[in-house]
């Protein structure tokens, strides 16, 4: 068994050992908890919310546009829309919320976080795990300092899975995530 998808067990043996199936769960991790196997164990618990990262080089999809009038049309319909590549960011539509933070650096500055969050994106699947069935929530976010020029080359890409990911806000997913840099940082 993978690393990842151990550790995704594990998650999910910790939420039934301490009673959780009810409550908000928030899990967190890099880009590897964000393959298809780990993808799919999460979206089988409807009270869990996984926060993964993606690379730049991911491509994620919009919803198929729905044609008004179906009649005449043959063949199976759409699942997924226009393809998007995370590195190429002019191909984004308008994100449905922008939202926008600080963050304080070790001397003392402050620095400005923008966050805009794109809702039901698609990653795909596989005969074995349907990703147009199992929308997830894109969210980027970039650091500019005080000239407003990014501090960062690229941006950084987060996923939100999970049934009730809507409950949770951009800022929330950014903060949660950001806590993993010290978490790694503790057990080494």
């Amino acid at each position: 068994q993978k690393g990842n998808e151990a550790g995704i067990d594990e998650v999910l043996r910790q939420i039934k050992i301490q009673g959780l199936e009810e409550d908000l769960v928030i899990s967190v991790g890099d880009s590897l908890y964000g393959s298809e196997a780990c993808r799919k164990k999460v979206s089988a618990h409807g009270n869990l919310v996984h926060i993964f990262r993606l690379n730049t080089r991911r491509n994620v999809y919009c919803r198929p546009e729905v044609a008004n009038d179906l009649s005449g049309c043959s063949g199976r319909p759409k699942e997924y829309g226009e393809k998007i590549s995370l590195s190429d960011p002019k191909e984004l539509p308008e994100p449905d919320v922008r939202s926008e933070t600080g963050r304080m650096t070790r001397n003392g500055k402050i620095d400005r976080v923008l966050i805009d969050r794109w809702d039901n994106m698609l990653l795909r699947g596989s005969t074995q795990y349907s990703g147009s069935k199992h929308p997830i929530t894109l969210i980027r976010v970039r650091i500019v300092g005080k000239d407003g020029k990014d501090i960062f080359k690229r941006p950084m890409w987060i996923g939100m899975l999970g049934q009730r990911r809507h409950q949770i806000t951009s800022i929330t997913a950014y903060l949660h995530y950001r806590s993993r840099f010290s978490i790694e940082h503790f057990f080494r």
